[in-house]
């Protein structure tokens, strides 16, 4: 994930950046599907829907949130 988004910052041109934003989509949602196949192996099943609760809570909270740190980086 790290080496698309870092070839997102390098890339000269519309489509190419566009491929790059892509692979780090495909990459996000893989850890994504990997975390809650992670919670889902080690908490109990009473337990699984909280801590995915709580997941897809900061994961909303970083897509509200991080385009405004990347604007504000972006301005600055």
């Amino acid at each position: 994930m790290g080496i698309a988004e870092l070839a997102c910052g390098f890339s000269n041109s519309g489509p190419l950046l566009y491929v790059f934003r892509g692979i780090t989509g495909v990459a996000n949602g893989g850890i994504q599907n990997l975390v809650l196949i992670i919670v889902s192996d080690v908490v109990t099943l009473e337990q699984r829907g909280l801590y995915q609760g709580i997941f897809g809570a900061f994961v909303a909270a970083g897509n509200v949130i991080g385009p405004f740190v990347a604007a504000g980086f972006a301005e600055g």
